[in-house]
């Protein structure tokens, strides 16, 4: 192999490799014609022949390379600092270790004594929340439904009802408490209307049976309750 040259930026002229001024246009920049062998071949017109001219690698190369070590930088970095880490936590547990270690016997047995009551008072803790809430989901049953409101249970369905079809009066109520709440409907939470006194005496044209209540209307949309015949008298039409 020849001895290796360098060409002129300037004017491509192609000079010795130790040459530091172009001789033809005086330029001191210049750039290899040969590189480890790899060249790519670049056609001069002044001199009409062909010379060598070295192949640069590409940057996006050079770039992935310099990726690469800070990559691998960052690793080495990041592997010694988990050491480090690591290596302080072991001494702490053997330094704690060691404190117990040199703790009387009786300290020791009460310290391992408490570690494990605290251990069977959590354990007792979440099988307890588990146990209380499968109870809760059992009473809720598969499709709970909210409590009937009070107007439900005033309906035709749930009450037995007795009434003249041409809402005549049927019978007559003696009052025997001082006084009784008038509602609006056979409903205990219905709306209050007034009240009626102890000995007075009320025409009645419909009665309606529930479970705890005997409901007497004693005009429109006016209800009293009676409680097992003990709060009025009720006497029928002699018709009816």
């Amino acid at each position: 192999m020849g001895q290796r040259k360098k060409i002129c930026v300037n004017c491509g002229a192609k000079v010795d490799y130790d040459t530091t001024i172009c001789p033809t246009c005086g330029s001191t920049q210049f750039r290899r014609s040969e590189d480890d062998g790899t060249t790519i071949l670049r056609f001069t017109s002044v001199q009409n022949t062909i010379e060598e001219d070295t192949q640069e690698l590409p940057q996006v190369k050079k770039r992935k390379i310099v990726l690469g070590k800070k990559i691998k930088n960052r690793w080495k970095k990041w592997k010694i600092k988990a050491g480090k880490s690591l290596a302080k936590t072991n001494d702490k547990v053997e330094e704690l270790q060691d404190k117990f270690q040199q703790l009387p016997e009786t300290t020791k047995k009460l310290s391992l004594l408490l570690g494990a009551v605290v251990i069977l008072l959590v354990v007792a803790l979440i099988v307890a929340m588990l146990v209380l809430g499968g109870k809760g989901d059992e009473k809720a049953g598969p499709a709970a439904s909210p409590t009937p409101s009070a107007q439900v249970t005033a309906t035709p369905e749930s009450l037995s009802a007795t009434a003249n079809p041409d809402g005549s009066a049927i019978g007559k109520v003696t009052i025997l408490e001082d006084i009784i709440n008038v509602r609006t409907s056979p409903d205990t939470e219905a709306s209050i209307l007034g009240i009626v006194e102890l000995d007075t005496e009320h025409d009645v044209y419909e009665i309606r049976s529930d479970e705890d209540y005997t409901w007497y209307r004693i005009g429109a949309e006016q209800w009293i309750a009676d409680s097992h015949d003990e709060w009025v008298k009720y006497t029928p039409n002699e018709e009816g």
